[in-house]
């Protein structure tokens, strides 16, 4: 039943939050395909800057609002529920890059740790 209420309210959600939820899911082991590929289309929105409403601020989207401990959560959750979605990892290592000089360097390791782990087929589309 939460599930369901989750992937109703997902977009109103911000990254960090997206995280922390997936985290606590991969904690306990529960899973739901359905609730993963609302999170993973949310994060892809968030991540490539799609914006919901045109009054929510715009340090929620893009790679300002991805610092990389956040993105080392997220891939870390999504890795633990063994759940892959290409379309979403490439906006997580793209985001990462762009905030590659972000001057704390926790993260940066463990979302390539993590997206290995799971044996993500790089897309022959390109870079991300």
């Amino acid at each position: 039943m939460f599930g369901m209420e989750l992937i109703d309210d997902v977009d109103k959600l911000s990254l960090v939050e997206a995280a922390v939820i997936l985290n606590a899911y991969a904690q306990f082991n529960c899973e739901s395909k359905l609730m993963l590929k609302a999170f993973a289309e949310h994060v892809v929105r968030l991540l490539s800057g799609q914006s919901y409403t045109s009054t929510e601020p715009d340090e929620r989207y893009g790679s300002q609002a991805a610092d990389p401990q956040t993105l080392a959560v997220l891939s870390k959750a999504v890795a633990t529920l063994k759940y892959q979605d290409a379309e979403m990892m490439r906006a997580v290592r793209s985001a990462l890059i762009d905030r590659i000089e972000d001057p704390r360097p926790a993260g940066r390791g463990d979302v390539f740790r993590h997206a290995a782990r799971r044996s993500y087929k790089p897309s022959m589309e390109g870079p991300p």
